[in-house]
């Protein structure tokens, strides 16, 4: 393929490939099977290679945290999303006539204690989705109180050795 002055052999590059390699040999001007020899095709899977550490630092670095462990699974339905709160049985009817009209304050009064159990609701079952990553709030914890703790000790050790005697 020849674009803008370059050239570029496309058969080494099958369907799978990323756009990357293809830009990069276009870019460098690799032409007709001469980019074969030289190009050498990015991991498609996005995984990094293992980087080897040195034994020391896997020592240091034990109780460093990769990863946080799953939720509780689902028991069936979204907890997120609270069963809804079924309407009142009586019907509401919108009256030009003063006398058979429901008053404001009973309409207000009524509207409040149901959007009241709405929301108790979906705070409730707020706290329940909450609960099922309860172990990854204790893992963030306790990193939080390790540093707390680092940095109280980098502290008290600077101010002795500022403190002036």
């Amino acid at each position: 393929m020849k674009l803008f002055d370059r050239a570029v052999d496309l058969t080494p590059f099958n369907d799978q490939t990323p756009l990357y390699p293809i830009c990069r040999a276009w870019i460098n001007n690799q032409e007709l099977y001469k980019s074969a020899q030289h190009i050498k095709e990015e991991p498609v899977s996005g995984e990094t290679p293992a980087v080897e550490e040195p034994e020391k630092e896997k020592e240091e670095n034990d109780d460093f945290v990769r990863q946080l462990p799953p939720p509780s699974p689902l028991k069936g339905k979204d907890l997120r999303i609270p069963s809804p709160i079924p309407q009142p049985e009586e019907e509401f009817v919108i009256c030009s006539d003063e006398q058979t009209a429901v008053s404001k304050e009973t309409l207000m009064s009524k509207h409040l204690q149901r959007w009241k159990a709405v929301r108790r609701k979906w705070k409730h079952a707020a706290k329940v989705n909450e609960d099922r990553y309860r172990e990854s709030a204790a893992v963030l914890k306790s990193i939080f109180d390790k540093a707390q703790r680092r940095d109280e000790l980098t502290s008290n050790h600077w101010d002795t050795m500022t403190s002036v005697t």
